[in-house]
Parts: C-alpha cells; structure tokens; sequence
C-alpha cells in the first residue's frame, strides 16, 4: 500500500503532503472494489479498507469522486481518517448510520446524502460544513435541510462568506455545546425567509440545557420585512444551563431579532442591529444578561425585557458601552426585572412626531444603576420624547450621565407602598423643554444632588429645572446642585432637606 507522501507527491500535488503525511497510509476505496456508482452497496469493499486501516494501526480512507452507497451502519475508529475528494459522496439508506470517530478531511462541498444519519465526534473533528451535508449557499436555495442535518449531528461548524437561505425553521438540539463560526459578519449571512423563526431552541426537560456560541454573521431578513424573529432561544422554569453566546455579528429587519425567555448568562458582544421592530426581547426570567458595545441603528426598540410578575425571579440586566441611535419608539424598555446596570453609552435622537415617550423606561424594576450614559432626543422631531422614564421603581443611582433635548430630563413616579430610595448624583442637564427632573408623586427617601442644569424652562405651573412638589413626596435631599437661571423655589414636603442650590451661573 502506498504512503500518503508517494500518493499526494504522485496524484494529488505537493501543496498537501504537509497536511496528510503524518496520518498513516491511504487506503483507495476504489482499489478495493467500490464502484461508487450509487447503486450498486459499497458497503464491504469500504469495510475492508477500514479493517485493513485498523490491523496497520490506522490510516486514511480515501474517497474519490462517486456515490457510494451504504446499506448497513459504518463506524470509522478514532485512528482513521475518511478523506473526501470533491464530487465524492457517501450515501446513506434510510436507518442507516454512518460514525466517525477519527477525522474527516473535505473541503466546502458535499459529502453526505441519503436518508441515514451521520454521527461526528466532537473530539476529533476540529470543525464541519453545512456544505457537507448539501447546503449551496447561493442566497437562494433552501439551506435549512442542510442545516439541520449539520446542527443535529456536529457540534462546532465553520461557514464560509456566502449567503446561506433558512428558508423553513431550523430547531436547535437538546443537551449540545453548539460552536459556529462565520467568516466575518459582513460576509457570512444567514437570510431568514418572512414569517417564520430562522433557529428555535425550546428547552425540554427530559435533556441537558445546550449552550450555543456563534460567531462573524450576519443574520438579516429577507427584504428587511420586519414579519420574523431571526433566533428564539428559550429554557423552562427551574433550569439555567441553556446559555447563548454571540460576538462579532449584525441582525436586522426582523420583528424580533433575539427572543429569549428562562435562560441565563446570554451575552451579545460587539453587535451591530438595525432597522428590526424589536433587537433583543427578554422575556421571564431571562437572567445575567449582557450586553458589551452593541450598536444599535433606526430600531423601533433596542430591548425590550418584560416580565409581568416582578417577583425578582427575572434578575440581572448587564449594558456596557452600548450605543443607540434614531430608536422610533423606545431605546431601553424594562418591566419587572431586579438588578440592572447601564454604563458608558450614548442613547441619541430617538423618537418620531407620533410616538412619543421615553429613552429608557423602567417599570416595577428594582436596583437599577445607570451610569456615565449620554441620553439626547430630537427636539424637532420627537418634542414630546423623555430622557428616563421610572414607574415604580426604586432603589436607583443616576450619575454622571448628560440628558439633553427632551421634554423631561428625569421623570419619576413612586409607590406610597416603599421608599423610592433614588439618587440623582453629578448629571449634565442642558435644553430640557419642561423639566430637567421631576416626581410625579410618592417619590421618597431620594437625594438630588452635585446636578449641573443649563435649561432654562419657563418657569410656570409645573415646568421648572426640578419639580417636586407633588403628593406624597417628601423626605428627600435637594442640595448642591448648579443652574443656569435665576433662583427658584424647589418646594417638596415638609421633611425634606433643600439646601446650598446654587443659581444664576450665567453660561
């Protein structure tokens, strides 16, 4: 039997010998009788060269271009490599299974046909492509098939910078450790037909959680239609250990991007997402969710997390160095989850004519930290737009942020139930048309203080700098802020410090 150095130097051609000559000797299925016509099993003559692999002590099974059938199961060992030329396939009949414990070595083309199943050992295979199960990657062709032929059986695939079409829904399997890794996200594109769900995981309780990372792709609509959600990613109550990770990656158009629900430490890293309704949807007891510099472009709602039963069981809301600009309704809209940090970001002209509301709502949250964040509307465009927006919520810490161009900088309404317990601490406020703070009511045991104001509003009925007095708000601290105008009284109830204000800092 020839060695893998005098088949490659003889046939092939240098430029592989580097990678084949260390794997034993090539054993040609064709020299043992395949006829790889697909017709005709090939089942015997490719069992033989594997037993004739295996008596050496390992070896490379060597395909060349045909269709071979196999009409019983295969397994290839670990010290066994399966090399697919181009144009070779191995065909499976229906229950039949086809095992690779060592390598496969195969280029972007397809190697796998038939009804059978295929099963890959993640140990040994470094990576798979859906194109070995037959995906064109035209931007045309229904790749779902093969992508769930691929996801079902291979654990970490790599794509090449094509246009894949996930024209029916791809499920996402129990108990995996799914790596994909694209090209590049402006390169590597998964188009998700209208009107479906691209890749749904549903966890189910009889298995193991999967955990999925994904990496360099872009994940759009077709035509940008806004009628599909691109992933949907949920678990069950009372398990955790289904986690999603994704780095390097562009969504848009979709009604839905990211749809999660019962899962935890999901993280988005370096995301680009533009023109969808909503970007991520958090659903209950989405937990320990990050976000780390995403940009977000011309979205309705950047996140959009709901829980309707705030018992804290939805806990943990991570957004650093994030970025969203021209949202048309809400950037950050959180309802019922505990412990929420937003650092180090700008949240710029959001808002339409129509639709007026907030930056950043929170509603029966608690713990909420925002902090060094730019938040501005567009004052022609969106005159109605706050900047944060909190319904009863407490426990918060607003520092150092700038709010600027809105109708209300800071808008807040309490709960006679608890204390408020907010601190508005070392903020730029500057063209606030009505108030750069106000409470609407119940608003206690909060702190106002080390706030610059350069608004100047008019100062008539309720639209002043920081406006306060307001049934059941009382016992909170106004001291040591700075404003641009002329002194004002900042009346508040009766058991609250107002003190050391500085006003008339003409600038």
């Amino acid at each position: 039997m020839p060695t893998v150095s005098e088949i490659v130097s003889g046939q092939i051609g240098n430029t592989l010998s580097a990678i084949r000559n260390w794997r034993g000797a090539i054993y040609n299925v064709k020299e043992y009788g395949a006829k790889g016509n697909g017709v005709i099993s090939d089942q015997t003559f490719i069992s033989d060269a594997i037993d004739d692999a295996l008596a050496a002590g390992g070896g490379i099974i060597f395909f060349p271009a045909g269709t071979y059938l196999m009409s019983g199961n295969i397994i290839f060992p670990s010290n066994v490599t399966a090399w697919f030329a181009s144009g070779a396939k191995l065909s499976l009949n229906n229950l039949v299974t086809a095992t690779f414990n060592g390598y496969i070595d195969a280029g972007y083309y397809q190697i796998f046909s038939g009804l059978g199943t295929t099963i890959l050992s993640s140990m040994r295979n470094e990576s798979a492509h859906v194109e070995w199960w037959g995906a064109l990657g035209d931007g045309v062709t229904n790749d779902s098939p093969a992508f769930q032929k691929a996801i079902n059986e291979a654990n970490v695939i790599k794509f090449r910078p094509v246009v894949y079409f996930i024209g029916t829904t791809v499920i996402v399997p129990q108990f995996r450790d799914l790596q994909w890794f694209g090209s590049g996200f402006r390169v590597t594109i998964f188009k998700i037909a209208n009107n479906i769900i691209g890749f749904n995981y549903l966890r189910n309780s009889a298995f193991g959680g999967t955990t999925w990372t994904l990496k360099d792709v872009q994940i759009v609509e077709n035509m940008l239609s806004k009628t599909s959600i691109g992933i949907s990613f949920k678990g069950i109550l009372g398990f955790h250990d289904n986690w999603i990770n994704i780095t390097d990656y562009t969504v848009a158009g979709f009604q839905i991007g990211f749809d999660l629900g019962f899962c935890g430490n999901a993280r988005f890293t370096s995301g680009v997402a533009q023109a969808n309704d909503v970007c991520y949807f958090l659903n209950r007891d989405t937990s320990f969710i990050w976000f780390d510099k995403c940009f977000n472009l011309d979205n309705n709602y950047f996140i959009y997390a709901d829980d309707p039963t705030p018992d804290g069981l939805s806990n943990g809301i991570f957004i650093n160095k994030c970025t969203s600009v021209f949202a048309a309704k809400i950037d950050i809209r959180i309802v019922g989850w505990q412990t929420i940090f937003i650092t180090d970001g700008g949240y710029d002209l959001g808002g339409t004519a129509t639709f007026q509301d907030s930056s950043m709502f929170f509603g029966k949250c608690t713990e909420v930290t925002i902090t060094n964040i730019w938040i501005a509307s567009n004052i022609v465009l969106s005159p109605n737009r706050e900047g944060i927006e909190l319904s009863d919520t407490h426990t918060v810490s607003i520092k150092g942020c700038s709010i600027v161009n809105n109708v209300a900088g800071i808008k807040a309404l309490g709960n006679a139930s608890f204390s408020t317990g907010m601190v508005i601490d070392g903020n730029k406020f500057e063209n606030n048309t009505t108030n750069d703070i106000v409470f609407l009511a119940n608003i206690t045991g909060s702190k106002i203080v080390n706030n610059h104001s350069r608004s100047l509003p008019s100062r008539t009925g309720t639209n002043f700098e920081i406006y306060v007095n307001t049934p059941g708000t009382d016992y909170n601290v106004i001291k040591m802020n700075t404003f641009r105008g002329t002194t004002f009284p900042i009346p508040s109830g009766v058991n609250s410090i107002i003190n050391e204000n500085i006003f008339g800092i003409g600038f």
